[in-house]
């Protein structure tokens, strides 16, 4: 008998139209995240999607994208699409420690304002992502919310 691979829900965390490749970030937690990071990069694999439904995308003005640990992965393509649209960015990136934050680079590239915090102060600031947002919030102007 054989056993049909496990559907597993996977984020693009960033897409190359032209090269025709995508960059997908997971933890290895299961057996099916386990084998797929065995594979090298070129080697294939394959997606079904896209499933759900897809951020609503305008000019705002002032958009805040906050993200902790691996939930910084589907961040960037969302901040990016954002920038894209004309607004000015700002990003709150948190995570456990220094060594979970991913992206750093990428979302750095594309805020207008990059606040990292660490929740045992190994870099950044030491806080949750709540804490910025807040201060952020209580900023004139304030960032549009939906």
């Amino acid at each position: 008998m054989r056993i049909s691979p496990e559907r597993i829900p996977l984020t693009i965390a960033d897409a190359d139209p032209v090269r025709g490749t995508v960059t997908l970030i997971f933890q290895t937690v299961g057996a099916s995240t386990h084998r797929l990071a065995l594979k090298n990069p070129g080697d294939s694999i394959v997606l079904l999607g896209p499933l759900g439904n897809p951020t609503h995308i305008e000019r705002f003005g002032w958009a805040v994208c906050v993200g902790g640990g691996i939930g910084l992965a589907p961040l960037h393509p969302i901040a990016k699409a954002l920038k894209e649209a004309g607004n000015r960015v700002t990003v709150i990136s948190g995570a456990r420690t220094k060594d979970l934050l991913i992206m750093q680079d990428e979302l750095g590239a594309i805020a207008d304002e990059h606040i990292v915090v660490t929740d045992d102060g190994s870099f950044g600031r030491k806080a949750l992502v709540t804490e910025p947002l807040g201060e952020l919030c209580r900023r004139f102007p304030r960032p549009t919310s939906r």
